[in-house]
């Protein structure tokens, strides 16, 4: 892939509901038109469970609102591949979260950059960290 950044969760929270929370290098990322903005159906998933679990009680309709609020940053959506799932049986044991861990090993597999806030992400060999 060429310049794509794959960018995760919280990113997309700060975007949508707090973009003063969003890095410099986060808000170039997300408004530069020459980078291609990815989004993992893993992320998708963790907002429907910490929606459901009441993590997000402040940020009330995230969910009903994401298919918007993704359209409106001009995401292109990465789907979970099978060499994506078989990435994260060879990642080290070093972030016990089960969604960062599918991201970075799309990451890997699709040789992109993360964009996150994550201080835990960057430690993985080869992981590319934009924040």
């Amino acid at each position: 892939m060429g310049d794509w950044a794959l960018i995760d969760t919280c990113v997309y929270l700060f975007a949508a509901y707090e973009p003063n929370k969003l890095s410099r290098v986060a808000r170039d990322l997300l408004d530069d038109p020459a980078v291609g903005l990815l989004w993992s159906p893993a992320s998708t998933w963790e907002l429907v469970i910490k929606e459901r679990t009441g993590k997000l009680s402040t940020l009330p309709g995230v969910v009903l609102g994401l298919s918007a609020g993704l359209r409106r940053i001009g995401v292109h959506h990465l789907p979970i591949r099978h060499d994506h799932t078989l990435r994260v049986a060879r990642l080290p044991e070093v972030h016990k979260d089960p969604f960062d861990r599918i991201l970075i090993a799309q990451a890997l597999e699709e040789h992109v950059e993360i964009v996150t806030s994550d201080q835990i992400i960057p430690r993985y060999p080869g992981v590319r960290v934009a924040w």
